[in-house]
């Protein structure tokens, strides 16, 4: 058996490095605009089938601000119109935990 050294490499933290560290953590996370805009989108496919079951938008209006109480009267407009547009071909696949309520304030 032969005598094996064992070197190590000694690494200081500093600034610079913890610096490295923050921009890598904070790149791989969704901003809260992005988290928003993601929660947002999931909604268009659920809208689109109450307008197809011919909901009103009012009653689509109600579901939507109970879903997001905090969301802005424009962006629920806007969230109409793009449904309206996009359409959507098969309802069904809308992901069932992100569906509207069809009662008010139920989950």
């Amino acid at each position: 058996m032969g005598n094996n050294t064992i070197t190590k490499e000694v690494v200081s933290i500093d600034d610079d490095l913890i610096d490295q560290a923050i921009v890598a953590i904070e790149s791989t996370e969704p901003t809260p605009e992005e988290h928003e805009a993601e929660q947002l989108a999931r909604l268009i496919p659920s809208i689109r089938a109450a307008m197809d079951r011919g909901e009103s938008h009012d009653k689509i209006r109600k579901k939507v601000k109970s879903a997001i109480p905090a969301l802005h009267y424009t962006k629920v407009n806007a969230l109409l119109a793009t449904a309206a547009k996009l359409g959507c071909d098969q309802p069904e696949h809308a992901d069932p935990g992100d569906r509207m309520p069809d009662k008010e304030g139920a989950p």
